[in-house]
């Protein structure tokens, strides 16, 4: 048997059987459910430039007669690790490898102080992309900012865009992510605008919203039609590979 011919036969065969195992790319999927607090809530899955993440499609909003601090919201995301709290219906065609535990999404906190502009550098401000709140507003949700990079008003602007999400909303949201010269201070999210700032962690005015990182595993699903017509001509392909490499 040559063995060169017998190399391309391994590698066409994982090729067709990787093509037919993973999904399409799609930069959100809903994956399917977890359980929590009485309720069913869908499992997100988005790849950003930082990692894999799923977000858990809950907002977190305390009554506003209570505390709603960063402090308090930090806190109710650890408590989606306590076991039993949070139970998963992921669907059959996926799996999830979990990496870390639930938290509050993360921005990068570029210069510290309270820096702001349009172009997406700045600490504070429109067009901030390099966060896991940005990039689900701006890139994988596709809404816009009051303003472009340049100051120009953009129709349009807002949450117009919610994808598979049910619950998330154009409020505020607390970050994982302290203020680099003053720790009495982290970062929020409006998704009623596209909006990154900080504000005082005492201050008791935003909800909560969580993501877990973890890498999807794709099981092969059941065929399509269509796509057992490809599998028959590729078999069909490896069928005349195999003739080859008989006389070689």
């Amino acid at each position: 048997m040559n063995i060169w011919n017998s190399a391309n036969f391994l590698m066409a065969l994982g090729t067709l059987m990787m093509a037919l195992a993973c999904p399409a790319g799609a930069t959100l999927l809903d994956i399917g459910t977890a359980s929590y607090s009485g309720n069913s809530y869908n499992l997100i899955y988005e790849n950003t430039p930082s990692g894999s993440i799923v977000w858990l499609d809950y907002s977190h909003m305390i009554p506003s007669s209570q505390a709603n601090t960063w402090y308090d919201q930090m806190a109710w995301a650890s408590t989606l690790n306590n076991i039993g709290i949070v139970t998963y219906n992921v669907l059959p065609s996926y799996n999830i490898v979990w990496s870390s535990d639930w938290r509050l999404p993360t921005v990068v906190d570029h210069r510290g102080g309270d820096g702001r502009g349009l172009d997406g550098i700045y600490s504070v401000g429109y067009n901030y992309i390099n966060s896991e709140f940005g990039y689900l507003y701006y890139i994988d949700l596709n809404n816009k900012a009051p303003f472009d990079t340049n100051g120009n008003a953009q129709p349009g602007s807002g949450l117009t865009n919610t994808g598979p999400f049910e619950n998330l909303k154009e409020y505020w949201y607390w970050s994982g992510t302290e203020r680099a010269d003053n720790s009495g201070m982290a970062y929020e999210f409006g998704f009623g605008d596209g909006f990154l700032y900080s504000d005082l962690k005492a201050y008791n005015n935003f909800g909560g919203i969580a993501v877990r990182p973890g890498q999807l595993v794709a099981t092969a699903p059941v065929p399509e039609p269509s796509t057992l017509i490809l599998l028959g001509l590729g078999l069909a392909g490896f069928a005349g590979i195999m003739r080859n490499m008989k006389r070689s």
